[in-house]
């Protein structure tokens, strides 16, 4: 008898990675996409966009970076403790990221500053 493996489904981890970072097989963590970061309260979801509300430590994300692909089951994969730097500021996400809905995201941070609007490279490391 033969068995044949092809559940590409299956939870994976990197040498090193912590277990409860698990990706599906083929999946890319968050790392090095561009995103435009815009200083208003949601007003839609754009592709490519994070909202930040001044004063605020959320970040609301989409699920579909600039060029079009999509981070959902990275983003839902983010762990506890894991860190966001967007540009060249970094935060910790104390909590699980929450999703709202429409592909949209709400990752809370223990601080967060104000940046300029503008296009930023993200990055998310457990």
């Amino acid at each position: 008898m033969r068995l044949i493996h092809n559940d590409v489904t299956r939870n994976v981890t990197k040498l090193g990675e912590p277990i409860s970072f698990r990706r599906k097989v083929g999946e890319a963590p968050v790392v090095g996409v561009q995103y435009d970061y815009v200083n208003a309260a949601i007003h839609g979801a754009a592709i490519g966009t994070i909202y930040h509300t001044s004063g605020e430590h959320v970040l609301s994300i989409n699920s579909l970076d600039k060029d079009g692909t999509n981070h959902y089951d990275a983003i839902a994969a983010i762990p506890i403790g894991a860190t966001i730097t967007i540009g060249s500021q970094s935060a910790i996400m104390p909590v699980k990221a929450t999703y709202i809905a429409g592909g949209m995201w709400s990752l809370t941070l223990d601080a967060w500053p104000d940046l300029p609007d503008g296009t930023y490279t993200v990055t998310v490391t457990p």
